[in-house]
């Protein structure tokens, strides 16, 4: 399972919680992230000034609120099947405010630094508006997820090794009825996460599930079949990604409740 891609959805969708309360006095009563998110730092260096700066996630909030960020949006179009990064793709949390256009990547682990890949961490860098796409509605994503799992389905029913066609009928079903289920990921979000987004984050992550079994990626299947497992491959890869997008960029379920109790650890004063 790539974590990276589950952390990243998860800090956007807490992130649109805090940026879309509106109210800068309930800073001190928004929600605890959970620890696997409240370890991460996000980091700018200014090539004009020199200046690095590294902040906490509840720092970084604040900090994007300040420069007038109005929303968080997850783009994962250079993100690559297997994590593999190509020069000059990127993929990350992306914002605009008073210092332009950045996408956050993360930062990919190394000898040096193994434990980035289990704590994430952020990395800004500038973009041009252009070089941007339309975001995919969750209406957009939930069809071209439902597309991609019904022709992986029928790739298993009728192929010669069919030990994923269960779990992918089950990935069907759950998908076309909204099931929000997150099972062990649903502590990452929001408590009050719900509703269509919650759905297809949760049939986004079943079909990161299916993609990355043994079973998956060790079909044993005959040679005159392996171009359609790389294009069915390819194929929920790039509907997952989509559904991911789409559900975390979701700003309008910020409810009272968030901000009726529980602190965001190590926030700055005001």
């Amino acid at each position: 399972m790539r974590s990276d891609l589950l952390q990243a959805a998860a800090l956007c969708c807490h992130g649109n919680v805090f940026l879309s309360c509106g109210d800068p006095s309930a800073d001190q009563a928004i929600f605890v992230l959970p620890p696997r998110l409240a370890s991460s730092s996000f980091e700018r260096t200014s090539s004009t000034e020199g200046v690095h700066q590294r902040n906490t996630p509840a720092e970084w909030l604040v900090l994007m609120r300040e420069e007038g960020v109005k929303a968080l949006r997850l783009d994962l179009e250079g993100c690559a099947f297997g994590g593999q990064r190509a020069t000059g793709e990127t993929w990350g949390l992306l914002t605009s405010g008073q210092t332009g256009l950045e996408i956050w990547e993360p930062r990919q682990a190394t000898e040096a630094e193994p434990e980035i890949e289990n704590i994430p961490s952020f990395a800004a860098r500038r973009l041009h508006p252009w070089s941007l796409r339309r975001p995919p509605t969750l209406d957009e994503a939930h069809q071209k997820l439902a597309e991609a799992l019904s022709r992986a389905q029928e790739f298993c029913n009728h192929g010669v090794h069919r030990s994923m066609a269960l779990p992918l009928d089950r990935c069907v079903q759950m998908h076309l009825s909204h099931c929000e289920d997150l099972a062990a990921w649903a502590e990452l979000f929001p408590p009050l996460f719900a509703g269509l987004a919650r759905a297809e984050m949760a049939s986004a992550i079943r079909t990161l599930t299916v993609l990355s079994s043994p079973a998956w990626a060790h079909q044993q299947i005959g040679e005159e079949q392996q171009p359609e497992l790389v294009a069915t491959t390819m194929k929920l890869w790039h509907a997952a990604r989509l559904a991911l997008e789409a559900a975390s960029a979701v700003t309008e379920w910020c409810a009272p409740e968030l901000t009726s109790s529980r602190l965001l650890p190590h926030l700055p004063a005001a």
